[in-house]
């Protein structure tokens, strides 16, 4: 018998049924079980540059995203090429850049911590190739913000329709 490889989510949600948590568990070297999830950056006044961008957008787009980024979660091999690139420059090493398409060309900067948990720092919509440079540049600043205050990492709850924050980490 031969097995088909799902390589997203659109694929299974007929056939699985999905709890409001998107995670995927993975062993560490200790053996330790930890869950990867996602986290966005929030301004002082609470705002989230991901949420504001993303309820924008088209409705089909918005929910081909939420997609993507819950096969991020549950499949650590879709974030490869094409969806997902590395930058190699040393300045913007730990930066990653994810890619959607219909009609624009939506990205996101993210970085990944220690725990493996993905933190969407910088969205855009890429019209002109500055606007990548623009967002890199965005997503060091935010990336600083973050180490030295926590608590503007506040995590995503992908269960919904759309995307809801949760709570702020202390």
């Amino acid at each position: 018998m031969e097995v088909e490889r799902f390589d997203c989510i659109d694929k299974l949600m007929p056939q699985i049924e999905i709890c409001a948590f998107f995670c995927v568990r993975s062993t560490t070297p200790v053996g330790v079980k930890t869950v990867t999830k996602i986290y966005t950056f929030c301004e002082r006044d609470g705002q989230s540059p991901f949420l504001s961008l993303f309820h924008k957008l088209d409705r089909k787009l918005q929910q081909k995203i939420l997609k993507g980024l819950r096969c991020m979660v549950l499949y650590p091999s879709y974030r490869t090429q094409p969806h997902v690139k590395h930058f190699t420059i040393e300045r913007y090493s730990g930066l990653y850049e994810y890619r959607e398409r219909i009609r624009v060309l939506f990205r996101v900067i993210y970085m990944v911590d220690s725990k493996q948990n993905i933190i969407l720092l910088a969205p855009f919509i890429k019209r002109r190739d500055k606007d990548t440079q623009y967002a890199l540049e965005l997503a060091i600043q935010r990336a600083v913000i973050i180490r030295q205050y926590p608590e503007c990492r506040v995590e995503l709850d992908l269960g919904g329709e759309t995307p809801v924050l949760i709570h702020r980490d202390i």
